[in-house]
């Protein structure tokens, strides 16, 4: 069984290896073309990461079953181990865009009109939302009007309490009440859903955390059975065996992604981006 375990600890070390880098998202060359579509683009690495663990695990078990799930959860790793970065960049997002209504707030009292409030409040930007927010200023001293600019803010932000956000100052736009007024009680809100929105992806996230850590005890244990219980996984090796071992690994990622549906949160289409709403009904 010594080629086995070698096979097999590489295979591990491959799956471990693809996981971090797959979750890695580094910002794409100088060079590259950002206009390209997303669904154009084919991950390579992840295909071949996913065809030498699949290779790998055949070649140590000749477990076609084994070798096929060995291969979803490498396509699958940077759903089951990333996901952090994306989650601290999204509670950065949440608390910037309270922070600039706040802003917004304290600003009004040294600017006149909303326009001027907004363009002054991009000097001191939150991180989360700093090139969204000085791209909006930018275009309102380019003479952009201030109901485009908003808009065109709510969809580079895309994030639900930034929507709100838009949406009352429009509101404030064309009303004639005290506009200080309005901002006040949009700062109160805005960090009242902020701190709402924190606290339910903080509990996704532990759910999220939960089912990370039983696909890795899931993974180990597999891993530690067939290098070194040949004798306890024989039965597996008729054509019978490898029907239930496909059974067993559908139950296990059945539970899997029971766990991760639970900790994934739906995004609702904006009332602001009309295509997102077509989107979500076809």
């Amino acid at each position: 069984m010594d080629a086995a375990t070698a096979f097999l600890g590489a295979a591990f070390g491959l799956a471990v290896t693809g996981a971090v880098l797959a979750a890695r998202r580094p910002a794409p060359p100088a060079d590259e073309d950002t206009d390209t579509p997303p669904g154009r683009v084919v991950p390579w690495r992840r295909l071949a990461l996913t065809a030498i663990l699949a290779a790998a695990v055949f070649t140590a078990t000749r477990w076609p079953v084994a070798a096929a799930a060995a291969a979803l959860l490498a396509w699958f790793a940077p759903t089951i181990f990333g996901g952090a970065r994306e989650f601290t960049a999204a509670i950065a997002r949440i608390d910037a865009a309270a922070a600039w209504v706040e802003s917004l707030r304290d600003n009004l009292v040294a600017a006149t009109g909303l326009e001027a409030t907004i363009v002054a409040s991009a000097r001191r930007v939150p991180p989360g939302l700093r090139p969204e927010i000085q791209a909006m200023a930018q275009h309102l001293r380019a003479g952009a009007s201030l109901k485009s600019a908003l808009l065109d803010f709510a969809a580079a932000a895309n994030e639900a309490i930034v929507d709100d956000a838009v949406i009352a100052q429009l509101e404030a736009r064309t009303s004639a009440g005290n506009l200080a007024q309005v901002l006040t009680r949009l700062a109160e809100e805005a960090r009242e859903e902020a701190g709402r929105i924190l606290r339910i992806r903080a509990a996704r996230a532990r759910i999220h955390t939960a089912a990370r850590l039983i696909t890795t005890v899931i993974v180990i244990m597999t891993t530690l059975l067939i290098a070194f219980g040949s004798s306890y996984l024989e039965p597996y090796n008729s054509a019978a065996g490898q029907v239930m071992l496909a059974v067993v690994f559908a139950i296990a990622a059945l539970g899997l992604w029971s766990l991760f549906r639970l900790a994934h949160e739906p995004q609702p289409p904006s009332f602001l981006r009309p295509a997102e709403i077509e989107e979500a009904q076809s």
